[in-house]
């Protein structure tokens, strides 16, 4: 692929976010001020944890370590925090049935903090999120609902009776894979979504991604491509709490001659072209991800003395007895070799060639959406003596060595 090809890559990549037509699955719309309650006209069991309390003008909840909550006439709370770095906030959550309705800690809606609140009403039949924060510190929540008035002899309110539950955590939420990569091929690839909600819902940004969820995966689907590179993102939403997934499919195969910098795909080979020769019908490939581990977990001598040829290094670690579980960063190089495919981890001089040209190449991973090549160490395949091996750094360009049990960064190249 040509730089005039990435040119229109980005164009296309632009024009997808203005005509991108969702794929969304139960997610209702929402308004960034109110709050999200769970089928607040439907009754839901109270939360593991729920206490029930009197609350009035002269009995409270002890928030341990944080302080109180009360009642005051004539109908509002009164929130108090034990030490002044403490502050406290409400947010009323509006009509529900029970405690169990409020099942998110919402964003938007909280009072002013302070330490000391009574500017909310006290309202039977609402749900209410507390919050007490203090700098430095993660936010304590409480939920709370309002039962039913407390009434005295004479008619008045003079208090509530609440459900409460302390404390009330934020949503996790924690995806299997951050970033889906495709070939050109059609073809299906699953997640595995953990979270602390009752339930979770996503969204695709372009008609070409399909999903579907059962339990706790969604499997995502894509068609053939026939066109150009092209990225869009799954959205899963839980709760408060959301994170995008990239996913990305690569091009129709591509052919020489190549330019530094271009995306290489042929023969199911996908990788960025980073060094060229014979006007680039030939030249080096770098793979798109990578990964971070020791060189080796023993400290021997292996033969991998070439600086020039990764590969005969590669050789000569297959020669050794029980190499892929001595060492690490071969092997995971060499996971990538299916048929007569030849990944293998870069000599000295292969890995300064990288450095060379690594921000052309950063700029083809970022439009893919992978991990680019950072400002840090990565090993090559040239080792130095039976306990050291040679690292380039990718933030000035030097070269030096490190023992052989040190986790580095590792990325695979190959001859095209």
């Amino acid at each position: 692929m040509k730089k005039t090809y990435l040119f229109l890559v980005q164009a296309l990549l632009a024009l997808s976010l203005i005509f991108a037509i969702g794929c969304s699955k139960d997610d209702p719309s929402t308004d960034p001020e109110k709050p999200i309650v769970t089928d607040p006209g439907t009754p839901v069991a109270d939360p593991t944890g729920t206490i029930t309390a009197n609350i009035s003008t002269g009995t409270s909840i002890d928030i341990p370590n944080n302080g109180n909550i009360r009642w005051t006439g004539p109908d509002n709370f009164n929130l108090y925090v034990y030490n002044n770095p403490y502050l406290v906030s409400i947010c009323d959550m509006g009509t529900m049935q029970g405690l169990g309705n409020i099942t998110n800690i919402p964003q938007t809606g909280f009072t002013v903090p302070t330490s000391s609140n009574t500017t909310v009403a006290c309202e039977e039949g609402h749900g209410y999120v507390i919050k007490f924060e203090r700098q430095g510190s993660a936010s304590l929540y409480v939920r709370l609902y309002d039962v039913e008035s407390i009434i005295s002899t004479s008619g008045g309110v003079m208090g509530a009776k609440v459900k409460y539950q302390f404390p009330f955590t934020p949503t996790t939420l924690t995806l299997s894979k951050d970033s889906l990569l495709f070939t050109k091929d059609a073809g299906t690839q699953t997640l595995t979504i953990t979270t602390n909600a009752s339930a979770w819902t996503y969204t695709c940004s372009d008609s070409w991604i399909s999903a579907t969820k059962s339990g706790n995966t969604l499997s995502v689907s894509v068609p053939a491509n026939t066109g150009l590179l092209r990225s869009g993102s799954i959205t899963i939403q839980a709760n408060e709490n959301s994170k995008d997934i990239k996913v990305n499919q690569a091009m129709a195969s591509t052919s020489a001659p190549y330019s530094i910098g271009d995306l290489y795909y042929e023969n199911s080979v996908l990788g960025v072209v980073y060094k060229i020769a014979t006007g680039g019908t030939h030249g080096m490939i770098v793979s798109m991800n990578e990964t971070q581990c020791a060189w080796s977990t023993v400290y021997e001598t292996t033969g991998c003395s070439d600086l020039t040829n990764g590969m005969n290094n590669m050789t000569s670690i297959k020669k050794i007895s029980g190499w892929e579980n001595k060492y690490p960063a071969f092997k995971w190089c060499n996971d990538f070799n299916t048929g007569n495919v030849s990944w293998y981890l870069p000599a000295q001089i292969e890995l300064n060639d990288l450095y060379t040209n690594y921000t052309k190449v950063n700029t083809t991973l970022m439009y893919c959406g992978v991990v680019q090549i950072a400002a840090d160490y990565y090993w090559s395949s040239s080792e130095d003596g039976n306990s050291g091996a040679w690292c380039q750094g990718f933030s000035t360009g030097s070269q030096s060595t490190n023992g052989k049990s040190y986790t580095s960064r590792v990325r695979a190249v190959r001859a095209f």
